[in-house]
């Protein structure tokens, strides 16, 4: 017979093994651990390599499931400020404190119990890589297997508070080159500022992207996130070295772009198409644009949640308008005809920071909550 997992002692597990990515360091060792315990209960598995050394793990049903249970494995770098070792869990008062327990190991550690313990036929659930960083496990999975199933259901285990999420802005991240022309200070027309003129023309921008709104996510917004400036006195490695001479009118800006777009109408080809028009409105040129990211918003409609509300512990949505992108977004574009949402026991305001946590109480619902899920029959007729 089969030792049952406890949730609570897998979250601890998962603690201490670091999986954020950087200094040497990514989830492969976390990917090993719930690989080798999910094979040790017998249930089908499979590594899906993203690199030579990272890999997604698929679990459950491989061939025909009906329910996509998804979470990442990957957490951020521990922050400054921890009043204890982040990788050393800590049991009191009802929370668990550890590097990564609110986003997400309490979410993977409750796909582990609930796989391992109630094996379920109807669902895949897949562990994968990358979510904090470029979607990379995400992006392998869609491309090996968005022609080999249907879902019904996509579920991730990525949210918080025991909410279900139905909707999040995309992601749009552009790093922009932007080109003025020197000058000497002293006379103002000689030359062409590239950097108050960016300034100028992306306060414009962020002004023109409000009116690419939706009731469920509000207005698109925007964030400078990075900016430098000066003259170009020469490229070294293709690195720019620049005068910071007040007295010369700088003729380059380098910047960095975040846009969370609430319209699905508002996607890259028309942003970069009107950034290009303020810049030239400014009498800039745009030398360069590198794209990190050009995803789109998600919105699953209320009416297709209802059997799934009626499940929850907790029932209410979660406000969108509050919460980053999921990449959740990327599996419903591929699967079209699923209902996709989140849901998980992650709490609010504590991911990405020191002395993150996480309740145990919530732990427990959501894997209460996900074994009703994957039991009820109405939700599959």
């Amino acid at each position: 017979m089969t030792k049952q997992l406890n949730s609570l002692e897998i979250l601890k597990r998962l603690i201490a093994i670091p999986s954020f990515v950087g200094d040497n360091n990514n989830e492969r060792k976390l990917a090993e651990w719930i690989y080798i315990a999910i094979k040790n209960s017998g249930l089908a598995v499979k590594k899906q390599y993203i690199d030579k050394q990272r890999f997604n793990i698929l679990a459950g049903n491989l061939t025909n499931p009906k329910i996509l249970v998804a979470g990442h494995m990957d957490t951020v770098i521990p922050p400054e400020g921890w009043k204890t070792n982040p990788f050393v869990p800590v049991q009191e008062s009802g929370l668990v404190y550890g590097s990564g327990a609110s986003d997400m190991k309490a979410g993977l550690s409750v796909m582990i119990s609930t796989l391992v313990n109630s094996k379920p036929d109807n669902a895949l659930f897949l562990f994968y890589c990358d979510e904090e960083y470029d979607f990379l496990g995400m992006k392998y999975f869609i491309g090996e297997f968005k022609n080999k199933f249907n879902p019904s259901l996509i579920l991730s285990m990525d949210g918080e508070n025991l909410q279900v999420g139905n909707a999040c802005r995309g992601l749009i991240e552009i790093t922009l080159i932007v080109r003025g022309k020197s000058g000497h200070s002293g006379n103002p027309d000689s030359g062409i500022n590239a950097i108050a003129k960016s300034i100028t023309a992306f306060a414009q921008l962020e002004s023109w992207l409000k009116s690419y709104k939706t009731p469920e996510l509000g207005q698109s917004t925007m964030n400078i996130a990075y900016v430098n400036g000066g003259s170009l006195v020469s490229r070294k490695n293709k690195f720019p070295l620049l005068s910071r001479e007040g007295n010369v009118i700088p003729d380059y800006c380098e910047i960095v772009l975040e846009i969370r777009p609430s319209n699905q109408k508002l996607d890259l080809e028309i942003i970069l198409r009107q950034v290009k028009k303020m810049l030239n409105q400014q009498q800039l040129k745009l030398e360069k644009a590198t794209i990190r990211h050009g995803l789109k918003s998600w919105i699953t409609p209320k009416n297709k949640l209802n059997r799934i509300l009626k499940l929850l512990p907790n029932k209410s949505l979660a406000d969108p308008m509050k919460a980053g992108y999921l990449d959740i977004q990327l599996l419903c574009e591929q699967f079209i005809k699923a209902t996709a949402l989140s849901f998980g026991p992650s709490e609010p305001g504590a991911a990405h920071t020191a002395n993150e946590f996480v309740k145990i109480t919530n732990i427990r619902k959501s894997e209460n909550f996900l074994i009703r899920i994957l039991n009820d029959k109405i939700l599959f007729t």
